[in-house]
C-alpha cells in the first residue's frame, strides 16, 4: 500500500462557509474527555490514571466531573510524552460515540439527514467545550469540506495539538461509519501534522487518501452525502433534544452561577434527575457548599429541580404523544395527580388542556 498519495491541486475557487462554530476557551470540561483517553491508554496496556493526581485532578474521576482546563491539557502532554504511541488518536475511531456527548448527541442522532445532522453538531458544539472549532463549508467539483479551526495562540503542547488533531478527524470517520454503515464516505482527509508512518492505520479508518503537513485539517466528501437520510431519524425526539440544548446554550451564556450550572446539569440528564448528593458530586462540591451557594443566589436545589422538572414536562407535552402518566413517571412525579397540580401552580392550566392547547396551534 502507498505510504502517501500525490497531493492534490490547491482549490481555486472561494469556500463558502455552511456553518461556523469558533474555537472557544473554556475554564473546564467535563472528564469524560480524560477518562476516554485513560481507557484508550488501557487499550496500549498502560494505566495513567494515577499520574492525573500529579495535575491536581481529583479522585475518583466521574464523566460529569468539570476538570480545571489547564490542568488537563498539561496532563494530556505530560501523558503523550511520558507514554509515546503513533497514531493513538485513531483509536478514537471505535471507542467515543455520539451519545457520549449526552443531549447534543441525541439531537445528532435524531435529524433527518446526515447535513442536518451536521448543523446540529456545529450549532450545539458550546455545550461539548471543544478545543478545536468546526466549520462546514463548499469546496471544489461539488465537494464539501469539514475543517477543523485551531485557536490562535494555541493553547497546549504540540504533542497535544497533534493528538487532538487527529482524535477529531478519527471520531468523525467513526461516526460517519456508525451512522451511514461500512464503506468509503471520505474522499480526502487532511491533517495538520507530519506523517507517523502509518499508512495501514490511516487508510482502515478513513479508507481514502490521507495528506499530512496541510496548513488545515479536514475531511472532504461529497455534498451528495449531506442529503442522506439518518437510520434514527425521529421528528418528535430531535425537537426535544434541540429544544433543550437551546435551553443550556441559553443558561450557558446567562453566567457561571451555580443556579445556572445546576440547571445545565439537570436539564443535562432528563431521563435520571439526580438528587442533592449526586447534583453536589457532579458539580465538585459537597452538599452543604451547593446548598449555601444556592441560598446566596436567592434559589434552592428544590426550586431549580421544580423548574426545570415543569419545562421538561411542558416539551414531552408540547412535542410527543407520551401518555400524561408515562411523562409524570419520567419527570420522578408519584403520580398524574401530582404532575397535574405542580403543573396547574406554573401554568394555570392542566396537562391535559395544555397539551389540547398546542396540538390544536
Amino acid at each position: 500500500m502507498p505510504q502517501a498519495d500525490v497531493m492534490e491541486q490547491p482549490q481555486r475557487m472561494p469556500l463558502t462557509p455552511l456553518a461556523v462554530a469558533k474555537p472557544e476557551i473554556w475554564d473546564t470540561i467535563p472528564g469524560s474527555r480524560l477518562l476516554n483517553i485513560a481507557e484508550a491508554f488501557t487499550l496500549c496496556r498502560i494505566d495513567v490514571v494515577p499520574t492525573m493526581a500529579q495535575f491536581g485532578i481529583a479522585a475518583p474521576l466521574k464523566n460529569d466531573t468539570a476538570v480545571d482546563a489547564q490542568k488537563a491539557m498539561l496532563w494530556l502532554e505530560h501523558v503523550l510524552e511520558a507514554f509515546p504511541r503513533r497514531g493513538f488518536g485513531l483509536l478514537f475511531n471505535r471507542l467515543p460515540t455520539l451519545l457520549d456527548n449526552g443531549m447534543v448527541g441525541y439531537a445528532i442522532l435524531s435529524s433527518d439527514t446526515v447535513g442536518e445532522a451536521l448543523i446540529e453538531r456545529i450549532r450545539f458544539s458550546p455545550l461539548l467545550r471543544p478545543y478545536f472549532g468546526m466549520q462546514l463549508q463548499t469546496a471544489a467539483d461539488d465537494m464539501v469540506e469539514l475543517v477543523l479551526l485551531e485557536r490562535d495562540p494555541p493553547g497546549v503542547g504540540p504533542r497535544a495539538r497533534a493528538f487532538g488533531i487527529e482524535h477529531d478527524l478519527a471520531t468523525w470517520a467513526g461516526n460517519a461509519q456508525r451512522m451511514l454503515g461500512p464503506g468509503r464516505h471520505f474522499e480526502a482527509v487532511h491533517c495538520g501534522y507530519p506523517d507517523p508512518q502509518l499508512p495501514e492505520h490511516y487508510h482502515e479508518v478513513f479508507a481514502c487518501p490521507v495528506h499530512f503537513d496541510q496548513p488545515r485539517s479536514l475531511v472532504r466528501f461529497k455534498r451528495s452525502l449531506l442529503d442522506r437520510p439518518m437510520p434514527h431519524a425521529h421528528t418528535e425526539a430531535n425537537e426535544i433534544c434541540r429544544a433543550q440544548c437551546e435551553r443550556l446554550l441559553e443558561q450557558m451564556r446567562a453566567g457561571p452561577d451555580t443556579t445556572t450550572a445546576l440547571r445545565r446539569l439537570l436539564l443535562q440528564r432528563p431521563r435520571k434527575l439526580p438528587n442533592l448528593n449526586d447534583a453536589a458530586a457532579a458539580l465538585h462540591m459537597n452538599p452543604r457548599t451547593l446548598r449555601r451557594r444556592l441560598q446566596d443566589e436567592g434559589s434552592s436545589f428544590t426550586q431549580v429541580l421544580g423548574e426545570v422538572r415543569m419545562l421538561l414536562a411542558r416539551d414531552y407535552l408540547r412535542t410527543t404523544a407520551v401518555p400524561v402518566a408515562d411523562v409524570a413517571s419520567l419527570l420522578g412525579f408519584a403520580d398524574e395527580s401530582s404532575l397535574s397540580r405542580a403543573f396547574r401552580r406554573l401554568y394555570q392550566t392542566t396537562p391535559r388542556v395544555y397539551r389540547a392547547r398546542e396540538s390544536r396551534a
